[in-house]
């Protein structure tokens, strides 16, 4: 994947991003502790999606929860729901890296699996309600390898 493309249209102002607020370091401080202690964890291939899943469920139960308490500190909803974004991002690319690096490792990376990752809805412009759902697109190559469908389902299931 070679980025995360947030979709803008031009009928949606562009905000400038507020302070984030404490939790969202915690909540990016976890990913990159779990996703870390999933790589060192010497798995199977075939495990590592039960692994990502064990793991990243309580993470963002307890971001949810601290996404809940800001707003309820702060009424702030759209910081709550900019830093959600930005968590979404933390989690797709750890994803990303999860199903290409263990999941479905590959010596040499073809041009059939290329891809690019397209946010869209509120997602995509950067606002994500904490019980929304994510809005995604894949693009992929014409000619597409095996492994990158098998990477994106490991993304979306």
């Amino acid at each position: 994947m070679s980025a995360l493309i947030r979709s803008r249209a031009s009928h949606f102002p562009v905000r400038p991003a507020p302070a984030l607020p404490g939790w969202l370091d915690f909540a990016r401080n976890r990913l990159q502790a779990e996703f870390a202690a999933i790589e060192g964890a010497d798995l199977q291939p075939n495990r590592v999606q039960i692994e990502v899943t064990k793991r990243l469920k309580p993470v963002m139960w307890e971001t949810r929860a601290a996404i809940a308490q800001h707003f309820r500190d702060t009424n702030d909803g759209m910081g709550c729901a900019i830093g959600f974004a930005a968590v979404m991002d933390e989690t797709l690319k750890g994803l990303h890296r999860m199903a290409s690096d263990l999941a479905y490792p590959s010596a040499h990376q073809t041009t059939g699996e290329g891809m690019e990752l397209i946010a869209l809805g509120g997602y995509g412009r950067g606002a994500l309600a904490p019980h929304s759902d994510v809005d995604l697109m894949f693009l992929l190559p014409y000619k597409r390898s095996a492994r990158a469908e098998q990477i994106v389902e490991f993304i979306l299931y």
